[in-house]
């Protein structure tokens, strides 16, 4: 089977119409399962695991964590509190009590 690369697998997503990648989005759930879930958030920092699966079949496990940042005048990034409105609603959504937060 070809494989394409990351950057031509982008390049395709580039292309595609908003419908397009709504559509492949819907296949993509029907061929796969895809658990994310949040772990721990901190003042600045989301951190998440996800488990895909095909069938019986594990593709692929791993974690993410997510910074809130600010764009500096000289382009460079700083670490900034994420809004709280927007914790709360993620640690809801994910069935985590945001009292219960990881590190500060």
């Amino acid at each position: 089977m070809a494989t394409m690369s990351t950057d031509e697998l982008l390049d395709v997503f580039k292309n595609m119409t908003v419908l397009e990648l709504n559509d492949f989005l819907k296949k993509f759930e029907e061929e796969f399962d895809v658990v994310v879930s949040l772990d721990s958030t901190t003042r600045r920092t989301l951190q998440y695991t996800f488990t895909i699966v095909r069938g019986a079949t594990l593709i692929g496990h791993g974690r993410m964590t997510s910074v809130c940042v600010r764009k500096q005048g000289d382009g460079s990034m700083h670490a900034v509190s994420a809004p709280p409105d927007i914790v709360e609603r993620l640690t809801r959504a994910a069935g985590v009590d945001a009292s219960h937060r990881g590190r500060p």
